[in-house]
């Protein structure tokens, strides 16, 4: 899928959503996309489109990225503590 699918599907339905419902069946939306298997590089494509999906990936991104440093950081600390002769 590319970013302008993302975005024709994001703006048929929205369409025909009340105002109040728009967030939570962004978030629905980002969220079905990501079980589906869409990749961050798809994701930060589509930003540019519309404004509240923008927000809603731009928050995905934020989190992913954050999971990602965090990940980094436990893998480093793992084989820092691997490599210690303390723990051999």
């Amino acid at each position: 899928m590319n970013e302008n699918q993302i975005a024709d599907i994001w703006m048929l339905f929205k369409e025909y959503v009340d105002k109040k419902a728009i967030e939570a069946l962004g978030e629905r939306y980002i969220d079905l996309l990501a079980d589906h298997g869409i990749t961050d590089k798809q994701l930060r494509a589509s930003i540019g489109f519309d404004e509240t999906l923008d927000e809603l990936s731009s928050i995905i991104l934020i989190k992913t990225l954050s999971t990602m440093t965090a990940m980094r950081k436990i893998t480093g600390t793992l084989t820092r503590l691997k490599n210690d002769s303390r723990f051999h």
